[in-house]
């Protein structure tokens, strides 16, 4: 119980002052000014779209790979088992 209360209080310590430093490296003599849209050039959309969906598309394809081996092990240790 001591482990999990002193887990729980590093981690809020840790984000609390993660955050402080993300907030205290704002800038506040810059105008902010109006944001611009990214336009859509070719490498702002191979950046911007095309890596993202092949990123997502290729950890789908390896989550689906690890499930299958891990699948595939679990069936020969069965068989072994009832090999013995």
């Amino acid at each position: 119980m001591k482990r999990l209360i002193l887990k729980v209080f590093t981690g809020v310590l840790f984000t609390f002052l993660a955050l402080q430093s993300v907030v205290a490296q704002g800038p506040t003599s810059i105008p902010a000014g109006e944001p611009e849209p990214v336009p859509f050039t070719l490498p702002n959309i191979l950046i911007f779209i095309v890596a993202p969906v092949l990123l997502f598309i290729y950890y789908i394809w390896w989550l689906k790979k690890k499930r299958k081996e891990r699948e595939e092990e679990l069936q020969k240790k069965r068989e072994e088992n009832q090999a013995d």
